[in-house]
């Protein structure tokens, strides 16, 4: 007797089965993607117990579990070998109709799935959410940056550009984050209150949000995100015929709200504004364009 029509007669005869968190009522389930991590609790950063392959069959209840703080949505699993797990709602679908079980995706079809160790015919189906898609692109906007000078305080709009990558595994493993590098080349303009000349240098920023999402759609998303920041500036700046080298590093901590609309299939357009808690409270604006990776 073969492994799955074990797993067909316990389903049929025993359920609703016993997962992890008591009796539950189960359902037999098809893996959509390669390397679906299956974690010992629902949580994305629980340590993970195995990896499945796409068209690998689970049992799989028919509820939801909240991920830990709020992030994603975990379906409890058993294997074909057993093993008792957690698995990502978006990572499957009904083993008859093929089409996604989890609440987000609304049993859209994903795609062909070919039996445990075939191949896949691969075709385009619909997205992950845009919250669980990484991106990773260019960044462009302007940052307010303070400064007191002789007890006297100086405030300056900057032009920065840079990189950003949003979503998970951004960085490391774990749930959807947004990191910015960011610099700029522009001479602040308060410089020119008090020193005697134009001076030369730069300013590095950076920061590492955690996103949530607070509406979203196939094709938009608004979010707001909370984090950390750091910026370092070094400018070579004349006063009264002295030269001397204005510099700075700062950490501080941040809030934002944002927006972002599909361009296509791979690329994402995103608005954001940022208020900085930092040693001169200041606010910023930005503009990105992205690629999925």
């Amino acid at each position: 007797m073969t492994v799955r029509l074990l797993i067909l007669i316990s389903f049929f005869f025993f359920a609703p089965m016993t997962f992890a968190q008591g009796k539950i009522k189960a359902r037999r389930a098809l893996v959509a993607v390669d390397g679906a991590a299956v974690y010992s609790q629902p949580d994305f950063d629980a340590s993970v117990l195995t990896y499945l392959r796409t068209g690998d069959e689970v049992v799989a209840s028919v509820k939801t579990f909240p991920g830990k703080g709020g992030i994603g949505l975990f379906f409890a699993i058993r294997t074909e070998n057993g093993l008792k797990g957690f698995l990502a709602d978006t990572d499957l679908v009904d083993a008859e109709t093929k089409k996604a079980i989890s609440p987000l995706l609304k049993g859209e079809k994903l795609g062909d799935f070919a039996q445990p160790g075939e191949s896949r015919v691969a075709e385009e189906g619909p997205k992950e959410p845009l919250y669980f898609t990484r991106f990773l692109g260019a960044t462009l906007g302007r940052k307010g940056y303070g400064v007191k000078h002789n007890g006297k305080k100086y405030h300056s709009d900057q032009l920065f550009f840079g990189i950003r990558g949003t979503g998970p595994g951004t960085l490391f493993d774990g749930p959807p984050l947004d990191f910015n590098l960011l610099v700029s080349i522009d001479s602040p303009d308060f410089y020119e209150e008090y020193a005697q000349n134009k001076p030369n240098g730069f300013m590095v920023f950076s920061d590492l949000l955690l996103q949530l999402p607070l509406w979203e759609n196939d094709a938009s998303i608004i979010y707001w995100a909370f984090g950390f920041m750091g910026s370092y500036f070094r400018y070579r700046v004349q006063e009264n015929n002295t030269f001397s080298d204005d510099k700075q590093f700062r950490l501080g901590g941040e809030l934002g709200v944002g927006y972002g609309h599909r361009l296509g299939r791979k690329y994402i357009l995103r608005a954001d504004y940022k208020y900085h808690f930092e040693k001169e409270q200041s606010s910023s604006y930005w503009l990105s364009v992205m690629a999925e990776y």
